[in-house]
């Protein structure tokens, strides 16, 4: 971390994930904070933070290392350390960042315990975890719907946030839609094969897209499967089962 004493701003974000009970919070520059609930996202914060407060945050959370990563390759994440103020709860900090626009998610980890278990890996995670990424919020509804009733789901409607995520959380499998603005399916694609953490994570890309050569195209940026949407929820469930067993 850039400095050892965290930011007023940094303690309430944190505090806010653990008062709710949340798994993880996303600040994207522009938009209000949002705490990710098994509920469903909750905002918290009376306004929407510019790019350089998130770029701040960034520059306190990140160690040197993943702040040179983040310039390199646009994405960076980082385990933070244990926290005087927060005794039991461990935070992972992963940031994205495009142009001008500033993505930071931090992840709560499970409460430490007295021997603090290993992470299982994701063949031995049940249920699998599955990631969807799509601008549109009906479709997340009508897929996380779908999917939840044989596997774990996060959605995201911001391509870089859900680099950010995968990297944080890295799932079993990624559903990722291909128009999608700031970041799009394809770009996604790039950006999860080009991290040891994700590269190996099957990625479907589900598009409205129609045109030639797509399939092809999909092969390029490291997809694993391509399909047309509207996709038929049973078809998607198949194939995402597919993909887990990979």
């Amino acid at each position: 971390m850039g400095s050892g004493k965290l930011r007023p701003i940094v303690v309430s974000l944190l505090q806010a994930i653990v008062r709710l009970d949340g798994e993880a919070l996303v600040l994207h520059s522009g938009d209000h904070p949002r705490v990710l609930t098994s509920k469903g996202p909750v905002e918290v914060g009376t306004r929407a933070l510019p790019a350089n407060v998130i770029a701040e945050l960034a520059e306190d959370l990140l160690s040197t290392d993943c702040l040179a990563m983040l310039r390199t390759f646009g994405t960076a994440a980082h385990a933070l350390p244990p926290l005087q103020d927060f005794a039991g709860e461990r935070f992972t900090v992963a940031a994205s960042r495009r142009r001008t626009d500033w993505s930071l998610v931090i992840q709560r980890e499970k409460p430490i315990q007295t021997v603090e278990p290993a992470r299982p890996s994701r063949a031995a995670r049940f249920p699998p975890l599955v990631l969807l990424i799509d601008d549109s919020l009906d479709q997340l509804d009508l897929y996380e719907l779908a999917l939840s009733d044989r596997f774990a789901v996060l959605t995201t409607h911001m391509g870089d946030a859900g680099v950010v995520l995968a990297i944080a959380e890295q799932p079993d499998a990624i559903v990722v839609d291909l128009n999608m603005p700031r970041m799009n399916g394809w770009e996604v694609c790039q950006q999860l094969k080009a991290h040891q953490e994700t590269m190996d994570i099957p990625v479907i890309v589900l598009t409205a897209t129609d045109g030639p050569r797509l399939e092809e195209q999909a092969a390029r940026a490291g997809a694993w499967e391509l399909l047309r949407k509207p996709c038929p929820v049973d078809v998607l469930r198949d194939h995402v089962g597919l993909a887990v067993q990979h």
